[in-house]
């Protein structure tokens, strides 16, 4: 028998009605109330007492288990997603390449090679090609003669200076690579910030292309020279068209010693 009312709480009278709420108590097994046995064991509002919703208790920690379960799946599938940018140090994004190219880039590491189709995204494995000679030294076209490059010192710092033995035409601090376009024409200097420049050897126009980042020395140019592609400190593909627009090639960073470019399809 109840002693206190399951409203307020106040004390019951001795024939069990409660003095403030003059509610009168009804017995749960009376037909005539209407009260089915399931209703039983369901809340009873308001009040601040509650008759136990079920026979067998359960435990409150099952479902806080699946609900953090649940949280940090989807974390994980935040963290892992690859993004459509890549943002450099500066934090500004660079844009997806999405135009097309008619370009297969081919990388190589020590995991093997693959080939990346840029206009279809696809990536196939390869057989890994045989090495090739290479050399830091440019060799500028007998058409520029006049110009030459030159490895020297600009305010203590290592530079490389390009001039035409009198009046210097670009000097770029720091320089990670150096490298000519098939054509004879463009000259790419990479540097790391925003130091990395175009040079255009027949009229000595200077074209940033800097993004505040800092590249590795691997380089390669298209078949054509209207791309340039380096690899960033990451292991990611940066495509550098030659108006010194620069693009995120979408195939996602790894660990690359060598870079090719071909036409066609792979």
């Amino acid at each position: 028998m109840l002693s206190r009312c399951a409203v307020c709480g106040a004390k019951l009278d001795d024939d069990g009605t409660c003095p403030r709420c003059e509610l009168e108590p009804v017995g749960l097994e009376d037909a005539d109330v209407g009260i089915r046995h399931e209703d039983r064991y369901v809340a009873l509002p308001p009040g601040p007492r509650w008759v136990p919703r079920r026979v067998r208790r359960e435990s409150p920690v099952g479902p806080l288990v699946a609900l953090a379960g649940a949280i940090g799946v989807l974390a994980l599938m935040v963290v892992l997603a690859p993004g459509d940018t890549h943002s450099s140090r500066t934090g500004s994004a660079t844009p997806i390449l999405d135009e097309p190219t008619g370009l297969v880039v081919r990388r190589v590491g020590p995991w093997g090679a693959e080939e990346i189709d840029l206009d279809t995204r696809r990536i196939r494995s390869v057989a890994v090609p045989a090495d090739e000679a290479s050399s830091d030294d440019v060799d500028l076209p007998r058409r520029h003669a006049e110009l030459r490059i030159v490895r020297s010192t600009c305010d203590d710092d290592p530079c490389v200076v390009v001039d035409d033995g009198s009046t210097s035409v670009v000097e770029v601090a720091n320089p990670i690579a150096v490298t000519l376009a098939p054509d004879g024409q463009t000259l790419a200097v990479l540097a790391p910030g925003d130091e990395s420049v175009f040079v255009d050897l027949g009229d000595s126009t200077i074209t940033p292309i800097g993004d505040g980042s800092t590249p590795r020395e691997i380089t390669a140019w298209s078949p054509d020279g209207s791309w340039l592609f380096a690899l960033t400190r990451e292991g990611a593909i940066t495509a550098i068209r030659r108006d010194g627009e620069r693009f995120h090639v979408p195939a996602g960073p790894r660990l690359t010693d060598r870079l090719d470019v071909r036409t066609g399809a792979p």
